[in-house]
Parts: C-alpha cells; sequence; structure tokens
C-alpha cells in the first residue's frame, strides 16, 4: 500500500520556536516519533517549528536558530505567505553546509482554489519553487474544502495579494471539486517523487 494518511499530522509535536525554551542538548536526545495508519506508516521529528504568522523579516533568523538549536521539522503553508523567504533561508543553511536537506522534515499545504485535479501539482509546484526544495516530506490538504481557482503563475516566487485566502464569506466555496478528487491527484504526486506522504489537515 503505497500511501499514508495521518489527519493529525500537523498538529502532533508543532511548536512555535520560542528561542530558549528547548535546548539543543534536549532537542537532540528525541526520537523520530513513528505515526501509523490503516495505510502505512512515517516517521517525523516529534517537535517542529510552526510558521504561521511568522514575518518574512523575522525568518531567517529563526530558521537559523531553530536549525541551530536541534529543530529538524518545519511546518510551512502557502497561505502563511512567508514560503519564498523560509526558502531562502533554507538555501542558506545548505549552502553553509549547516546541515543536509534530507536531515530535515518539511511540510506543506494545498491551497483551498487548487483541489481540482488540474491545478494541484500547480499549486505544489509553486511551493517548491518558493521553498527552493525538489520534494516536499509530507504535503497537506490544508482544508478539506474547494474554493474557486485563483490564476497563480509556479515560476513566480512570492505572492502579490492574498487572493488565494479569501472565501468572501463563503461565496468562492466550489462544492463541484471532491475531497476524494483532490486526493487522487495528490497521489499522483507521490508518484512522482514530488512529495513522500500526503495527508489532510483542519
Amino acid at each position: 500500500v503505497r500511501r499514508s494518511l495521518f489527519s493529525q499530522a500537523n498538529s502532533i509535536g508543532n511548536t512555535f520556536f520560542s528561542g530558549n525554551t528547548i535546548g539543543a542538548a534536549a532537542l537532540s536526545k528525541l526520537p523520530m516519533t513513528a505515526l501509523a495508519s490503516t495505510c502505512a506508516s512515517m516517521a517525523m521529528p516529534p517537535i517542529g517549528l510552526g510558521t504561521y504568522l511568522m514575518s518574512p523579516s523575522s525568518v531567517p533568523q529563526a530558521i537559523s536558530s531553530a536549525i541551530a538549536s536541534g529543530y529538524r521539522r518545519i511546518d510551512c503553508a502557502p497561505v502563511y505567505f512567508n514560503e519564498d523567504v523560509i526558502g531562502d533561508a533554507l538555501a542558506s543553511e545548505f549552502d553553509s553546509n549547516t546541515i543536509d536537506r534530507k536531515d530535515l522534515f518539511i511540510t506543506s499545504k494545498l491551497p483551498n482554489p487548487f483541489h481540482r485535479r488540474e491545478h494541484v501539482e500547480i499549486a505544489l509546484r509553486k511551493t517548491l519553487n518558493d521553498l527552493r526544495l525538489e520534494y516536499i516530506d509530507l504535503y497537506l490538504i490544508h482544508w478539506p474544502v474547494a474554493f474557486k481557482y485563483v490564476d497563480i503563475d509556479p515560476d513566480k516566487r512570492g505572492y502579490d495579494n492574498e487572493d488565494i485566502d479569501e472565501s468572501d464569506g463563503g461565496e468562492l466555496i466550489d462544492p463541484t471539486v471532491s475531497v476524494a478528487e483532490t486526493w487522487s491527484a495528490m497521489e499522483d504526486l507521490v508518484d512522482k517523487d514530488l512529495v513522500r506522504h500526503i495527508c489532510v489537515s483542519n
């Protein structure tokens, strides 16, 4: 069986980095936590750096300090509107040989306007471009509700506005797109080695 489904994967152990609350020595002793479902099993670091509400200006120091302190899981999302800056910070860490890509567990999420089959990979490739990565360890359906499509350029890093996070009071919800359609398209991303695991958040 090829797939991993962990409905709580986004929340378990996910913390905001707070500087000196957890020391590097303590973090280094934490084992990878195996989360199992009826489909498969997945191991990920139990402590994660959450990037929600993290301002772009604070990202470089937060990423650097978190990695130095032993954080190995970083939780991202396009609707946090900072993935491009996170990507630059990660690239800096990789270029300085502080850490290897294989030693980090990176999570990101599929925004609501891209749930239709033909839009799922476009959204992922945009995230990969923003994060400057070749693959995502865990890719989540951020919310299992589809919005009407918002046109984006996957080759352009960052976002000019926050349209991808706008439902207009529910008016932009698209009831014609099923979760099954979205999930099937996400399975294709696993087959293409663009993501390692897929999941549902919220």
